[in-house]
């Protein structure tokens, strides 16, 4: 932000945040083509962020789920396959599975943060306070 007001001093550039939406106001009617690229990066960048705030606790409960029946699924491996490569295929399948599964919770942890970070700096430039980004309910 404070590189768009050195560069773009002459025009009176300001964050406007209303909920979980936040722009780049300008009060000119002509604007640079950059300053029009910036405001539409902005743009994405609210929408991006309301996103994965939006989806974190859907994608947590499937998470949450999947990691809670894994020993289910063993078992079921176990009892539904008695031939032992095809055993050994889909086990090794599981773990596999798993580990996508627990990586996709770390990374959307991260992602979550970062989307709350975004959020609390647009505050901040909008001369607003947010301890930390609420929830958003799951779309």
């Amino acid at each position: 932000m404070e590189a768009v007001q050195r560069e773009h001093g002459a025009y009176k550039v300001q964050v406007c945040v209303e909920g979980y939406s936040f722009s780049l106001i300008v009060k000119e009617n002509k604007l640079p083509d950059k300053l029009k690229q910036v405001q539409q990066q902005v743009e994405e960048l609210s929408r991006s962020t309301k996103h994965i705030l939006a989806r974190k606790t859907r994608l947590q409960e499937m998470i949450c789920s999947m990691l809670q029946s894994q020993t289910q699924l063993e078992e079921r491996i176990k009892t539904a396959n008695p031939e032992y490569l095809d055993q050994v295929r889909l086990e090794g399948n599981l773990r596999e599975n798993i580990q996508k599964i627990t990586l996709a919770k770390e990374l959307s942890e991260q992602y979550d943060e970062a989307a709350r970070s975004v959020l609390r700096e647009m505050a901040q430039l909008a001369g607003l306070v947010l301890e930390a980004a609420p929830e958003i309910g799951t779309e």
